[in-house]
């Protein structure tokens, strides 16, 4: 019984972790890239609002915080709408692919 419970349910454990593990990367991504860009390129003070960010927002590493931030944002929604796409073709019993194509 035990063998037939983990032969059923280890692959989608596996396959759960997996993709959760995926998400999950890029939610510490996302995160750890706001808050580097807070830290060093928007200062938080008065000299920081009025001459700190003009400037520091234009360096590279700036740029690339703030490509990891939008690239990791797209990541987020996409697998939202794909979660969500699953969900509904799940729940209304559609498939996309038919198992027996015809010739």
């Amino acid at each position: 019984m035990i063998t037939a419970y983990m032969e059923t349910a280890y692959p989608l454990f596996q396959t759960f972790w997996q993709t959760g593990g995926i998400y999950l990367a890029w939610t510490a991504a996302h995160w750890a890239a706001i808050q580097s860009y807070q830290y060093f390129c928007v200062p938080s003070s008065w000299y920081g609002l009025l001459f700190g960010a003009a400037f520091s927002t234009q360096l590279p590493q700036c740029k690339a915080l703030f490509w990891l931030i939008t690239q990791s944002d797209k990541a987020i929604s996409n697998m939202w709408i794909l979660l969500g796409a699953w969900f509904i073709t799940q729940s209304a019993n559609f498939t996309f692919w038919s198992s027996k194509v015809k010739s």
